[in-house]
């Protein structure tokens, strides 16, 4: 039997501090649960054989893009979080990984294969991910802010956090869940059980489905404010997943 793995799926930049903190926080993550699991990076180029490349995955975290790597779509991301949910293995989605699992659900879920965000495809005529626009944008664009982060009181990612909130959480993006499409994934048991607030705007900030056992994505960087002493819940409920899947 191939060893425990935590597949994360990346271009990993060992000086980006995001990419550092990922694998930081699920350390912190893996000793409150008392369990070591392997970590791997594995480059979305690298996914032409899932089932080889793939194998050994109890869980998997998807982080797709550093400051180095250009703004793009990967189908190999999209194909991998097909093979996840079919065998399903838990899957948390940060930032970039958070909207290519919306843009997979469009696409399979919503049978849309023109579904597309605005940051890979301006004219896009599905544009489930659109850009925030911010009346008054961060001097530095690419620094993480801080936002304020609320959650529906019923939904799973609020049993994570033991609340609805607010939290204080990290985001670094300009690019999130369309508001005007969730009528559509809803109505096919695709839940967005967050809220972000950021200056003057709202937006959506988390998806999650309730028919896997676990499968959240968040616009927001959860691995930048974890510590040995306090690990982030949602990645100590992505081990704890992976566990019971095992």
């Amino acid at each position: 039997m191939p060893a425990p793995i935590v597949s994360i799926v990346g271009q990993f930049d060992p000086e980006y501090a995001a990419h550092v903190a990922t694998h930081d926080a699920l350390i912190h993550a893996m000793a409150a649960c008392q369990v070591v699991l392997n970590t791997k990076w594995v480059t979305p180029t690298q996914i032409v054989d899932r089932d080889d490349i793939l194998d050994g995955t109890v869980c998997a975290v998807i982080a797709p893009r550093n400051p180095k790597t250009p703004r793009q779509l990967w189908p190999e991301i999209l194909a991998s979080l097909e093979w996840f949910e079919a065998r399903k293995i838990p899957v948390l989605g940060i930032e970039y990984g958070y909207q290519h699992m919306i843009i997979d659900l469009a696409r399979r879920v919503l049978g849309r294969e023109d579904a597309n965000s605005t940051a890979y495809d301006e004219h896009a005529e599905f544009p489930v991910i659109s850009r925030l626009e911010l009346d008054h944008p961060p001097i530095d664009k690419f620094a993480p802010k801080e936002i304020q982060v609320e959650l529906t009181r019923e939904s799973r990612l609020a049993a994570i956090y033991g609340g609805a909130g607010p939290f204080t959480e990290e985001f670094r993006g300009h690019f999130v869940a369309n508001p005007d499409f969730l009528p559509a994934f809803e109505s096919h048991g695709v839940y967005f059980p967050g809220r972000g607030t950021l200056g003057d705007r709202t937006f959506v900030a988390a998806i999650e489905r309730r028919d896997l056992p676990f499968y959240q994505g968040v616009a927001y960087l959860p691995q930048n404010r974890s510590t040995p002493e306090a690990p982030h819940p949602l990645m100590v409920a992505l081990i704890e997943a992976a566990i019971a899947g095992r």
